[in-house]
């Protein structure tokens, strides 16, 4: 179920994968986000974290927003 922000932005992350070494992690994943205003921005995430004190701390994050193929001109 897609997260929603009070302006009616919502929120939808699927495809995770996880890689998880000992107190190292690498995670990536999709994201669909839907603005109030009825605008799609799509993005692949990606976050490199590490275990510290017995909490997963994010220790580095990459952003990559893209148009699918199907929507463009």
């Amino acid at each position: 179920m897609p997260a929603t922000g009070g302006n009616g932005t919502k929120v939808e992350k699927y495809d995770y994968r996880f890689t998880i070494i000992n107190d190292i992690a690498f995670v990536t994943f999709s994201q669909k986000t839907t603005t109030g205003d009825g605008d799609n921005v799509y993005s692949h995430e990606s976050r490199f974290l590490q275990k510290q004190g017995g909490e997963w701390k994010i220790h580095a994050l990459s952003v990559h927003q893209y148009t699918p193929k199907g929507d463009r001109d």
